[in-house]
């Protein structure tokens, strides 16, 4: 519901958000059932602290974005334990708007430890994305693979030890499968 931000913080940005009207009824709609939304950092300037200072006292969110791109940490499942740090890091930035714009306190601990959480969750976002692409890159380099195995196949973890004790047998497998075919056809032609 929104049209592309021609600008963007670096110009490797442009297009990474969107520039939405009607913002604060979307707001009030999206929070209804949701416990964060996030927005335009233009946007989300132009709500007041009123507004704002309600929905963080009820422990929901609202957080202007400059790139979407830089979300993704926050907006993808990676477990239960991925899922209690997100929750974490709401509650943390929750705690620190209200005591910043309600009470006009600052708190240095609380912002290093709210970008403390982001790192260790962009860390292992990215840490799992990669993974998925190896999974994926392996996949397709092995011809022996079923092209119509399902992603969750392909994403599983592999023992890797397990893997290269069976691979050292797999010649001799081919083998045998070979001499088979060849006794099966013989006896096919007799």
């Amino acid at each position: 519901t929104g049209a592309p931000w021609t600008k963007g913080v670096t110009k490797d940005e442009v297009g990474g958000s969107v520039i939405i009207g009607g913002h604060k009824k979307k707001a009030e709609k999206v929070l209804q059932y949701l416990s964060r939304m996030y927005m335009p950092r233009q946007n989300y300037h132009s709500l007041e602290n009123d507004f704002l200072i309600n929905y963080w006292s009820q422990g929901k969110d609202i957080l202007g974005v400059s790139h979407f791109g830089d979300l993704v940490p926050e907006t993808i499942w990676l477990g239960e334990d991925y899922e209690v740090t997100v929750s974490e890091l709401t509650d943390q930035r929750i705690s620190f708007k209200l005591n910043k714009y309600q009470n006009n306190i600052s708190d240095e601990k609380t912002k290093e430890n709210i970008i403390r959480l982001k790192a260790t969750l962009r860390a292992r976002a990215e840490k799992e994305i990669i993974r998925k692409i190896r999974a994926i890159r392996d996949h397709l380099r092995n011809p022996n693979q079923d092209p119509l195995t399902s992603l969750d196949v392909i994403f599983q973890e592999k023992n890797k030890g397990v893997q290269k004790v069976i691979g050292a047998f797999d010649p001799v497998k081919d083998l045998l499968s070979i001499e088979r075919l060849k006794g099966w056809r013989k006896k096919r032609i007799s």
